[in-house]
């Protein structure tokens, strides 16, 4: 319902904005806007702001109304959904709903008219966090010669030092590594207000790691990201033969290596050539989505 924007929630100019602009939609108060898909390169991107006029917050995973189907307090005929009931009953619903939310976030076990099974179901939906930290993945590509001082590397970052110096260096950014961020002082310093709530969330949830390419959240229409794009993937171009580099003059097979630049050029140019057809079969046309 948020999404749709018949509804009023969608601002008018969100199809128009790019990304970076629209961040300036909800960081300045006089534009009204109050939520956004975001992440923690907000605060890289909008630099230009002062401290003080800064008042942003990571909030928790949403829990869908459509939960009290599976709780005790749904008493609906058979076969009758969330989504089918009146604008009233709805509300009703929702209502009940929030309360139970709601002592869920102050750490409660308990709310009236809910079991004690309702409040761990809605505890566990309330800890979900969705996340694609499975994206941070390093390469060291097999024609490199300096594979040693790469390996070095990588375990350098994942230090107790190494992670206190990339967390200072981004200004409040974490790695998906058990370290405690909060509580450690050089950290805990390198982070702002935002980037504590951050944390703070992602402390208290239980990561749920999607695949991007099958997700609806990325992937309209039931076209995922490689929809009939045949090619290879950044794994297979880094661990192919070390012997044999990649032409641009021959064709892609998976066989010979490829330097980063040109696994970036490659897939490029393989996504704007089918850009065309991938979009008319998800269903977009040149004026939104049929």
């Amino acid at each position: 319902d948020l999404m749709c924007e018949r509804n009023g929630y969608v601002h008018k100019k969100s199809k128009d904005l790019t990304f970076t602009a629209a961040q300036n939609y909800i960081i300045d108060k006089d534009y009204g806007v109050c939520m956004m898909p975001n992440g923690a390169w907000i605060q890289r991107e909008m630099e230009q702001y002062e401290a003080d006029d800064v008042h942003l917050g990571m909030m928790k995973m949403p829990i869908i109304s459509s939960i009290v189907e599976k709780l005790s307090i749904w008493n609906e005929a058979k076969g009758t959904t969330f989504y089918t009931l009146s604008d009233e009953k709805k509300a009703e619903y929702d209502e009940k709903l929030s309360a139970a939310v709601k002592a869920v976030d102050e750490g409660k076990t308990e709310c009236e008219g809910f079991t004690a099974d309702d409040m761990a179901k809605i505890a566990e939906a309330r800890g979900l966090l969705f996340s694609w930290t499975a994206g941070h993945v390093g390469y060291i590509p097999v024609y490199s010669d300096k594979k040693d001082t790469a390996r070095d590397f990588l375990q350098y970052m994942v230090s107790d030092e190494g992670l206190r110096i990339f967390t200072q260096a981004t200004n409040g950014c974490t790695q998906p590594y058990d370290f405690d961020y909060l509580g450690d002082e050089t950290t805990s310093a390198a982070m702002n207000d935002f980037m504590k709530s951050i944390y703070g969330i992602v402390e208290e949830s239980q990561l749920f790691l999607f695949e991007k390419a099958k997700d609806p959240l990325y992937c309209f229409g039931g076209v995922t990201l490689s929809y009939n794009w045949s090619g290879i993937t950044m794994l297979q171009a880094f661990t192919a033969n070390p012997n044999k580099p990649y032409n641009s003059a021959d064709p892609v097979s998976g066989e010979n290596y490829m330097t980063a630049k040109q696994f970036a050029t490659y897939r490029m140019n393989l996504y704007e050539g089918q850009w065309t057809t991938v979009t008319a079969a998800a269903g977009v046309t040149a004026g939104g989505s049929q």
